[in-house]
């Protein structure tokens, strides 16, 4: 396997098979009938979102840039572990940087940016985040989602401004994560009704958990452990399969690509991203 192939492989990993696991399991059916969900369902769902679309939109990325490295070329990255941010902003810094980088230089600043005192740059903020929801679709769903992370980037510049305390790391990263993931219903979402249906489920309580959900919590440890120390097992794999040549280079690759169609859905699955 060449550098070229690496991005590619973990890529249809990300994708094919987690992220389809997470949307197949927990996150459809639960937006498709969100009358019916309760606290457990509806947990599961807002963080299998969460994590599918990040998976999805990464995996789509990693493959991007394999091939891209096949052409010659060297994409830049995309994403940063996201979901390790300790604030909305620090989010926008790591999730879909081009997308963040374009509304920065192209919307942010052409609109005065912070040099036009601080409330006018607060309401930039505010313009930038509701063009950022309305340049994902015509959908209003995008609109307020957009609204949610602009009044949030908001209201967290106003709380340094006026207070400036720092929070732990961990308890800034887990509230900058669920609020993350909270906002993640509305991007989702056919209509708000189906958002406000799904936020309902939270008050509907129950004493049913199945092993799906037990499997999502794990999945969801692991994911934060591999994101923490992402750069090191990246590494350790790279050096792993390096040590292959010749057959057993063809062996491993044909066992790892089995895998993925083994555990892969039946027929070619959706990118999210491509709806955008």
């Amino acid at each position: 396997m060449g550098k070229s192939d690496e991005p590619i492989f973990l890529g249809l990993v990300q994708k094919i098979v987690f992220a389809n696991w997470l949307g197949n399991t927990f996150v459809d059916e639960a937006f498709k009938y969100p009358d019916m969900q309760n606290i457990v369902s509806t947990t599961a769902a807002v963080l299998g979102y969460a994590l599918q679309i990040f998976l999805d939109f990464s995996g789509y990325t990693l493959i991007v840039s394999g091939l891209g490295m096949l052409l010659g070329f060297t994409l830049p990255l995309n994403f940063r572990q996201p979901y390790l941010a300790v604030n909305l902003r620090d989010f926008w810094r790591r999730w879909h940087i081009s997308l963040s980088t374009f509304i920065r230089d192209y919307i942010y600043i052409p609109l005065g940016g912070n040099h036009l005192g601080y409330l006018r740059a607060q309401l930039n903020i505010l313009a930038a985040m509701l063009i950022s929801g309305l340049w994902h679709g015509a959908n209003h769903t995008f609109i307020v989602w957009g609204a949610i992370h602009g009044i949030g980037m908001v209201c967290q510049n106003v709380y340094e401004h006026l207070i400036g305390i720092k929070l732990p790391v961990m308890l800034a990263r887990t509230i900058t994560f669920l609020f993350v993931c909270l906002a993640w219903i509305f991007f989702r979402a056919d209509t708000s009704e189906v958002a406000l249906q799904l936020l309902g489920g939270f008050r509907r309580h129950t004493s049913m958990i199945s092993m799906q959900h037990i499997y999502l919590l794990a999945f969801i440890a692991l994911f934060f452990i591999f994101s923490a120390r992402k750069y090191y097992f990246e590494q350790r794999m790279v050096q792993l399969i390096r040590l292959f040549h010749g057959w057993k280079l063809t062996a491993v690759a044909t066992v790892m690509i089995s895998l993925v169609i083994f555990f892969g859905p039946s027929g070619v699955p959706e990118f999210i991203y491509y709806k955008f």
